[in-house]
């Protein structure tokens, strides 16, 4: 994964997949926003109750729908060979956060 600041995006992590793997959600929540981006891909906003919302960005078809609760580890989108990206996000409060200041990566 890297780290990059985006003025239009903020503070992200961006991480590269093997087709066939599954981008899933890293905690559970409801997905509160699914938009088109033209240059991303299909973005995903999960409000996680507490202050938190995770956001995603890949140009896979997304497998959940606004209004959807979701468990952590539920997928969100199938990586095949055109949307190996990930785009990741968090904030706090409407703030954006330095995603690796705040996540855990196991596996």
């Amino acid at each position: 994964a890297s780290i990059e600041v985006s003025d239009k995006l903020g503070p992200m992590c961006t991480f590269h997949a093997s087709d066939g793997a599954l981008v899933v959600a890293t905690a559970s929540g409801v997905v509160s926003e699914l938009v088109e981006d033209s240059e991303l891909g299909y973005k995903i906003v999960i409000d996680h109750g507490n202050g938190y919302v995770t956001i995603y960005y890949n140009k896979g078809e997304p497998t959940v729908n606004v209004g959807d609760n979701i468990r952590q580890g539920a997928t969100l989108y199938i990586v095949e060979a055109i949307n190996t990206e990930l785009i990741y996000q968090i904030a706090v409060d409407g703030v954006f956060v330095n995603p690796l200041d705040v996540m855990q990566i196991s596996g």
